[in-house]
């Protein structure tokens, strides 16, 4: 598989330490694995390495996206691409749920700006709320 390629798949509990080392490394807050547990989670992976990921909490037809995080050795067209593709698929599945309005809960400027490149609203400091209508 090319470089560029991505896949996702299920997050499994398998994952959690290495996000919790993402996490970690960006100076983000972890979230617990019961949290994760408790979403509809992707994991984007290049070359069959993990590389991102991402969780999606229904509650009717409001969807909450959190917990996203990326690889530190992710380039910054990369870390676009994988944040890109994260959040096609989750709206999709939010979509089939009936969700009519994402909020991300997001924590860098970084993650504030692949959620408005991604269609989000910015509604409130001084963590980042992104809202978008579906």
């Amino acid at each position: 598989m090319g470089e560029d390629q991505l896949t996702l798949k299920p997050y499994f509990p398998e994952h959690y330490p290495l996000l919790c080392q993402w996490w970690d490394s960006h100076g983000s807050l972890r979230a617990s694995r019961s949290d994760l547990e408790s979403g509809i989670g992707l994991v984007a992976e290049s070359d069959s390495r993990p590389v991102g990921a991402c969780f999606l909490y229904v509650t009717g037809a409001l969807g909450f996206i959190e917990a996203m995080v990326i690889s530190p050795d992710s380039t910054v067209s990369k870390s676009r691409k994988i944040a890109d593709t994260l959040f096609k698929e989750l709206h999709k599945i939010a979509k089939a749920e009936g969700v009519n309005k994402l909020i991300a809960f997001v924590q860098s400027k970084g993650m504030v700006r692949e959620c408005s490149r991604s269609g989000f609203t910015q509604v409130g400091p001084p963590m980042a709320q992104m809202v978008q209508t579906i």
